[in-house]
């Protein structure tokens, strides 16, 4: 057995995981004064971390500290530059879809002249729409002033 082949056992064996056949050859592996003596050196140490390790446990943060965190920086800058990305391919993937769309139905030679008028004013008016809301929704936000007040 060499050293490396120790350490594992010497862990296997604090965890209880040797079967009986490799707690014998262990024993007999001990028998060599280096591989003994880096036992009783480590074998201890290892058993005195393992029983730290085991005694600590991780404290749960108040609930102070993680408003706090929130309202950090970096969270919020994250979120508003992962909002700004999904917002601008959404918009290029509807734009692009729209434009095709209304290019097929605006090119076919069936449809009347004045249901393509009709299509391309309602759409128009549908996207203004869209636009006004989400231009009232972002100034409301922004000039809310309850915003930070947590029920």
């Amino acid at each position: 057995m060499n050293e490396h082949k120790l350490r594992e056992w010497m862990m296997a064996r604090m965890d209880g995981e040797l079967t009986a056949e490799q707690e014998a050859e262990l024993e007999r592996s001990l028998q060599d004064p280096v591989l003994r003596e880096i036992y009783e050196q480590e074998y201890p140490q290892m058993q005195t971390v393992k029983q730290l390790t085991r005694a600590q446990q991780p404290v749960d943060l108040p609930p102070e500290k993680w408003d706090q965190y929130w309202l950090g920086v970096y969270p919020q800058l994250e979120r508003r530059v992962a909002w700004i990305l999904m917002s601008l391919g959404a918009l290029i993937l509807i734009g692009w879809g729209s434009w095709e769309a209304a290019r097929e139905w605006v090119m076919n030679p069936d449809i009347p002249l004045w249901i393509k008028l009709a299509g391309i004013s309602f759409w128009a008016g549908c996207a203004i729409m869209l636009v006004s809301v989400i231009r009232e929704k972002l100034f409301l936000h922004k000039h809310e002033r309850y915003k930070d007040i947590q029920r």
